[in-house]
């Protein structure tokens, strides 16, 4: 009995982890809609903060990589390549002995407003920050520290290290206990003297940001004490609309118009969530089903060995004499099998 359960478990977690990633993937690809993305840049780096979010789409070069430039020393440019300013790839790349190669979620190049000079952006999402194994911190600056030395051969050659281009790896984590933002780069402590060292120190930069795990509460609620940011995340993530909803909404109060393909992938990413929360629900409520009948089952037992009778045993917890007879029957059968 009890091998069959954990069967059963480990079927319904396939299914569900499937599911989750179908859903992780759509996320990915609604989120590097150039049009989300300017209002992602707009909302968490200071070069953007003051431009119109239709301004910054040209800015964006090239092709958005999704799930498909490795982390890992050695095989991150063999993927991003700055040709014509665009990021090329294919997902050809081997592992890592004994783990699995690391994909950036999203990476892409972007021109800052004067369009002079470019910037290499990473975003992130990552379901629950407190269900990994390690700070998140320590991620990301993992990460930035590998988008920078990256660029050796492929940004910049030999020693020109001035010739480097600032990296910005930016994480959305869900289930957070309130919306923050956290924005961490290198700063000078002058210790002796006031001698200014030069060099880029923008270099490097690591921006958090935490939605809060009620985001699907109601939305109409949140309006105007939310950020512009995490209101259209709150409402692209959103469990409770479904995409010609969330269309309106990204248009009523963040003018961001979407076109009919977004508009069905924010539907059908609404309804792979809307199945996880249901059927999670659903065998949840089953396994308790389950549990408190077992837990009757040898209630019933206990009191026929204690030489209970049936009337009593009816009275007391108002059970039926199908129910005590298929007890009985329990108890017969493995008397006869010990």
């Amino acid at each position: 009995m009890r091998r069959e359960k954990m069967i059963r478990k480990g079927i319904r977690d396939v299914s569900t982890a499937s599911t989750f990633a179908q859903y992780d993937a759509y996320a990915k690809k609604i989120l590097s809609h150039k049009i989300f993305l300017s209002h992602i840049l707009k909302g968490t780096i200071q070069e953007f903060k003051d431009m119109d979010p239709t301004d910054i789409v040209p800015l964006i070069e090239g092709e958005i990589c999704v799930s498909e430039v490795p982390v890992e020393a050695g095989l991150t440019n063999q993927v991003m390549k700055s040709s014509g300013n665009m990021i090329t790839g294919n997902n050809t790349e081997s592992t890592v002995p004994t783990e699995g190669t690391i994909y950036y979620d999203i990476i892409f190049y972007v021109r800052t407003k004067n369009g002079r000079s470019q910037i290499i952006v990473n975003i992130e999402a990552q379901k629950k920050e407190d269900n990994i194994a390690y700070d998140l911190f320590n991620r990301g600056a993992y990460y930035v520290c590998r988008m920078v030395s990256s660029q050796k051969e492929r940004d910049f050659i030999k020693s020109n290290y001035n010739d480097m281009v600032s990296v910005y790896s930016i994480w959305i984590c869900f289930n957070m206990d309130q919306n923050c933002m956290n924005y961490f780069k290198l700063k000078d402590h002058t210790l002796v003297g006031n001698y200014r060292w030069p060099g880029k120190d923008d270099l490097l930069n690591l921006i958090l940001v935490g939605l809060d795990k009620k985001f699907s509460t109601v939305l109409e609620e949140q309006t105007g004490r939310d950020s512009e940011l995490h209101h259209m995340l709150r409402i692209i993530f959103s469990d409770r609309l479904n995409g010609k909803e969330k269309a309106k909404l990204l248009e009523e109060t963040l003018q961001i118009s979407v076109d009919e393909e977004v508009r069905e992938e924010l539907n059908d990413m609404t309804g792979l969530l809307y199945g996880i929360v249901e059927k999670t629900k659903k065998e949840t409520m089953e396994e308790a089903k389950k549990e408190a009948e077992k837990e009757r089952r040898e209630i019933i037992q206990n009191m026929l060995k204690e030489s209970f009778t049936k009337e009593q045993i009816k009275k007391v917890l108002k059970a039926t004499d199908t129910e005590i007879a298929r007890v009985e029957k329990e108890m017969l059968v493995n008397l006869i099998n010990i």
